[in-house]
């Protein structure tokens, strides 16, 4: 682990959690922290481990999975840069932690974390807004398990990563996870991805290019189109909306 540097600091200022806080408090905040680089598949936590640091993903991919009833891995949550891994306010760790891609994470020691709260209440404000936004996101993809149509649920999916924190979609999509990964979030196994992926190929949705997708018309995947995407799509109500 190495200590943060100036560069460090106008990259993690972006961050939601920061961006609320003044540049001086954040270089406090920083300078407790370290700063680690992961390899592709590196463990970083396992679930029940006893939760020793708070960690803030930089850059990168991590994956925050369970193992289901039958000892399969489950992924629960796929956290990209700016968001958070474990419960600041939790002993024990819930889930565990492998990077999908090179990493790179924060981590403060957790009982520093929490003292940060209380002096600085934005921060505190910030991290318990994305959690509430977390929880939310495991309400949705707990409905969505439901689904039983696996075009639905891969539509849904290739949408929302089509706007990836705009409010325009995009034409290109790049599926920067194994599909292994994917089909496991989704609920299904990499077979039924592919071949549903296929399918949206042979209706003229999409083109399909190792791990790039391209949308090849303006409603593409507008059918799998959500109440939640709509209320953020600027082209939500033209003429060709669906929704």
């Amino acid at each position: 682990m190495k200590r943060f540097i100036r560069d460090d600091l106008e990259l993690v200022s972006s961050f939601g959690l920061f961006s609320n806080l003044k540049a001086d408090n954040t270089s406090e905040i920083l300078a407790l922290a370290n700063i680690s680089k992961l390899k592709k598949s590196q463990n970083i936590f396992f679930a029940e481990d006893k939760a020793s640091n708070f960690y803030i993903v930089i850059a990168g991919a991590v994956k925050l999975t369970v193992i289901d009833e039958e000892g399969n891995e489950a992924v629960l949550q796929i956290v990209e840069a700016g968001g958070f891994l474990n419960d600041v306010f939790g002993d024990v760790l819930q889930t565990s932690a492998k990077s999908m891609l090179d990493c790179t994470l924060l981590s403060l020691p957790i009982e520093r974390a929490r003292d940060l709260l209380h002096k600085y209440p934005a921060f505190g404000l910030a991290i318990l807004k994305e959690t509430a936004n977390r929880n939310k996101l495991l309400v949705d993809k707990l409905s969505s398990l439901r689904i039983s149509d696996s075009k639905q649920k891969v539509g849904q999916f290739l949408l929302e990563m089509s706007f990836a924190g705009s409010d325009k979609k995009s034409a290109m999509i790049d599926l920067k996870y194994e599909k292994s990964v994917i089909a496991s979030y989704l609920g299904i196994n990499p077979e039924t991805l592919s071949r549903t992926l296929q399918k949206l190929k042979d209706a003229g949705e999409i083109a399909v290019e190792k791990n790039k997708i391209t949308l090849l018309k303006m409603d593409s995947l507008c059918d799998y189109c959500t109440s939640e995407i709509a209320g953020k799509c600027v082209m939500h109500k033209a003429d060709f909306c669906k929704n």
